[in-house]
C-alpha cells in the first residue's frame, strides 16, 4: 500500500537534523517508480540520490515487476513465483524486492525456495524500499551476497544471532516502525551502514559484534545498542540525533575501537549517552 501527500510525492518522511533534514520519498513516473532521498550532513556540506524500477501492474503497488507489463513477486501468482524463483537461483540474480510487501506467506515461500540454502540466501537480495511485515530470524548462518534495506519500512523483528556476513549491509533510510532489529555475536566482514535510518519505540541492537570495516550512522535518529562490539576500521556517527519521544540512550560499554572514531551526536536534554569504549590507537 501506499500514501501520497499535497505534492504527489509517496511515504513521504522528513526528520529533522541538527545541521538539516533527511527526506525520503517515491515517486510514480508512467510505469515507473523512482525512490529518492535527499540529506544534509554539516552546515555546508548535503546530498541525496535516487534509484527506479518498473512498477508491478497491480493497483497503487510500489513493487519491483518481475517483467515490464507484469506483476511483482508478492501478486504474481502462485505457479509464476515458483518458476521465477527457481529460475532466478541459476541465474545469480539479484532477487528484486524492491518496493514489494514482504508478508509472513510470502516470505515463507522464498525461504522454502531454492533461493536459499541451508537457511541463508544464495544470491543478493535487495529489498529497498520495501515493507516488511514477516519475521526474519537467522542464527549460524553465512551470508556470502550482499543485502540492501535501503529506504525500507520494518514492522516485524529482525534477528541474526552468530551470524557472518560477507558483504556489504545497506541500511540507510530504513524506519524501524515497531520492528526491532538485533544482531547478536556477529561478524560483519564489509561495511554497515545505517545512516539516516530512524526507529520508533524499538532500539538498534548490534551486541557482542565484530565489525571488520566501518560502521556509519550518520544523521540517524534512533538508540543504538553496541555493547562490548569491537570496531575494527573506524565508527562514525555525526550529525545525528539520538534522541526519541521517550528519551533513548546510545551505549558502547566495553566496546573496542580501533582508528578513527567520530561520535557527533546532538544529545538532547532528554537522552544518556555513553561513550565508554576502549580505543586503540
Amino acid at each position: 500500500m501506499s500514501e501520497r501527500n499535497e505534492n504527489g510525492r509517496e511515504r513521504s518522511h522528513v526528520h529533522d537534523l541538527p545541521y538539516g533534514r533527511a527526506e525520503l520519498w517515491f515517486d510514480r513516473r508512467g510505469e515507473t517508480v523512482e525512490l529518492c532521498v535527499k540529506h544534509q550532513n554539516s552546515s555546508s556540506a548535503s546530498g541525496g540520490g535516487s534509484q527506479n524500477w518498473t512498477r508491478c501492474t497491480t493497483q497503487r503497488c510500489l513493487g519491483e515487476a518481475l517483467a515490464a507489463g507484469g506483476t511483482c513477486l508478492a501478486h504474481a501468482d502462485q505457479p509464476t513465483r515458483r518458476a521465477f524463483l527457481q529460475h532466478i537461483r541459476g541465474t545469480n540474480a539479484v532477487l528484486p524486492l524492491r518496493g514489494i510487501d514482504l508478508s509472513k506467506v510470502l516470505y515463507t515461500e522464498i525461504l522454502s525456495s531454492p533461493v536459499f540454502e541451508n537457511g541463508a540466501p544464495r544470491i543478493p537480495i535487495n529489498l529497498a524500499g520495501a515493507d516488511i511485515s514477516a519475521e526474519l530470524r537467522f542464527e549460524d548462518k553465512v551470508f556470502d551476497c550482499w543485502l540492501s534495506l535501503f529506504g525500507a519500512r520494518v514492522f516485524a523483528p529482525l534477528s541474526f544471532r552468530g551470524c557472518t556476513l560477507r558483504s556489504n549491509i545497506d541500511a540507510r533510510f530504513v524506519f524501524f516502525d515497531k520492528g526491532p532489529p538485533s544482531f547478536f555475536r556477529c561478524k560483519f566482514e564489509e561495511s554497515v551502514d545505517f545512516s539516516f535510518s530512524r526507529a520508533r519505540s524499538v532500539s538498534i541492537a548490534l551486541e557482542q559484534c565484530e565489525f571488520a570495516q566501518a560502521f556509519t550512522a550518520d544523521g540517524s535518529r534512533a538508540t543504538f545498542l553496541l555493547d562490548k562490539s569491537t570496531f575494527k576500521n573506524g565508527l562514525f556517527i555525526r550529525n545525528a540525533d539520538a534522541a526519541s519521544e521517550d528519551g533513548s540512550v546510545i551505549l558502547l560499554n566495553g566496546a573496542s575501537v580501533d582508528g578513527e572514531m567520530d561520535p557527533g551526536v546532538v544529545v538532547w536534554p532528554n537522552v544518556v549517552a555513553c561513550w565508554r569504549p576502549r580505543i586503540n590507537n
